[in-house]
Parts: C-alpha cells; structure tokens; sequence
C-alpha cells in the first residue's frame, strides 16, 4: 500500500494559516494599515518602551509624594490612529515595601513635554488609585474623565507614573537577635557578656537597620576590654526609638508597566503585549 506523501512542513503552516482581514472585505487590498494580509498573527501597532528621560534610581523621605518611578514611551507604529478615550494602562508594583499600605496613592500624567518631571499642569490620565494587595496592580481608564487626544499614526507620546508614599512605612514583623550572635568573638568579657544577655538575651526588636547597634556593641566590648561593666543591670532597655536619626527603615519599590489595551478610531480592540517596560527602583527611608 502506497503511504501519502507529507507535506513540506512550510505548506502545513501556509495552509492552516488565517489571513488578516482588517477590513472586513474579504481580501486585503482595503487594509490600509498593513497594504496587505500578512497572516493569522495581527501585527501590535503601539511600540512601548522606557522614555528617553526616565528616572534614574533615587532615595526618597516617606511622606513623600508625586515622586516619578517611571516614563514610558508610547509610539503609534500602524497606519490607524488610536482613540484618546480607549486606553486602559495596567502598572504592577513590587519591591521590598507593602505597597497595599506604604504607597498611599498612584497616577498617571501625560507627559507633555517629554522631560521625565511632572510640571505644573500636566493632565492626568485616569483617577488617582491604590494598590489593592502588596506587589498588586493599579488600572488606569483613560475614557473615566474628559476627552483625551488621540495618537495619530506616527506619533509618540511620554507617560509618568507617579507614587505617593505614605507619612510611615509599614514594619515588616519582629526579628530576633540572638544574644549568641551578637556576643560571637568576644573572650573574656564577663561583664559584656551578661549586659548583653540582658539587653538582647531572647529579644525581639522592630525589624529596621538599627543605627544605635554597632556603637552600643562597640561600647560594651570596649568596656569588657577594660575589664569593667558590672553586671549589666536587669537588661531593661530596648534600646527606645533610638532618638532621632538613629532607628532607619527602608524599602524599595519599583512600578513596571504590564499591560495596555486600545481602540482604535476604526473600532478593533487591540490588547498590547509586550515585555514589561520597568521603572526606576526607588528606596523609601522613614
């Protein structure tokens, strides 16, 4: 019995392949954004980067508020223009901060003159939102408020998203010290030893960089040293808030933009994937 010859693996593709047909018309020639049926697969017509002003990674104050984590680049690559009112931007947060509490409020602004700052009168796109979980998304409707321009073919246009943090950042839960550690090296010194026993013996503190403990330790071993420090009293210190400047938290937070839905003035929904475009990372002191 004669096998059936198989087809060359090109034509399998070309016969199960379904051209575009923007049009509605059947036949490509009344495509005028691609001239042609270019396959299944229809081709992205916004190209989406980071702008050539972005924010370079900085440290900010908590309570700070309209600090820029990112500039995306938004290019109308197809032949069709995009209607002002049908963008739908999706921006996902993440970093070490609880993005749900420490950032108290997120928004998007046009970007009027490209320069990667937000200046007086820039109008914002979208309401203001929040972010729901920690490392969640916020969703920015362009169609909400007022009329937007639209993107004609060709143009490119800067978006800035911008955080507010919040006055406190969230302690991220106690950690031990174990007085073991912290006594780890030091020989003969008895009354070191039990003054830090007393101090940090099963204790648990805010879990924060700790600014008052390197002099603390460095003062108790110079006192072991000397061979004086007592019995360390009943170790009822905790070491307070460390007065000021001296108990730092800080976090860091990052927004990347992950999603983008338009229309265009033609009526086709096009839902743009593309790799994350990704922001700065901004750490937060408090």
């Amino acid at each position: 019995m004669r096998r059936a010859r198989r087809a060359h693996p090109s034509a399998r593709a070309a016969r199960g392949t379904r051209p575009q047909d923007a049009d509605a018309t059947g036949g490509g020639a009344g495509d005028t954004s691609y001239h042609c049926d270019v396959g299944a697969a229809e081709r992205q017509q916004l190209r989406l980067a980071r702008g050539s002003a972005s924010p370079a990674d900085e440290t900010v104050a908590a309570g700070d508020t309209d600090v820029v984590m990112a500039q995306i680049e938004v290019t109308n690559e197809g032949g069709e223009a995009i209607a002002g009112d049908s963008p739908v931007v999706t921006v996902a947060a993440s970093g070490s901060g609880r993005d749900d509490t420490d950032v108290a409020g997120v928004r998007l602004y046009h970007d009027a003159d490209g320069d990667g700052r937000l200046d007086a009168g820039e109008p914002q796109r979208g309401s203001e939102g929040t972010f729901g979980a920690d490392d969640g998304t916020v969703t920015f409707d362009f169609g909400v408020a007022g009329s937007p321009p639209g993107l004609s073919s060709g143009a490119t246009v800067n978006y800035l998203v911008v955080y507010d943090f919040a006055s406190r950042l969230a302690d991220r839960g106690p950690i031990r010290i174990d007085a073991g550690m912290a006594l780890a090296g030091v020989a003969g010194g008895g009354g070191a030893l039990v003054l830090l026993g007393g101090v940090f013996g099963g204790a648990t503190v805010r879990r924060r960089r700790a600014l008052w403990l390197p002099p603390l330790a460095a003062a108790l071993l110079a006192v072991a040293a000397c061979g004086g420090g007592g019995s360390g009293g009943d170790g009822s210190s905790d070491g307070g808030d460390g007065g000021p400047g001296t108990d730092t938290q800080a976090e860091t937070f990052t927004a990347t933009l992950e999603d983008v839905t338009v229309t265009t003035t033609g009526g086709r929904t096009l839902d743009i994937r593309t790799p994350p475009v990704q922001g700065a990372t901004v750490t937060v002191e408090e």
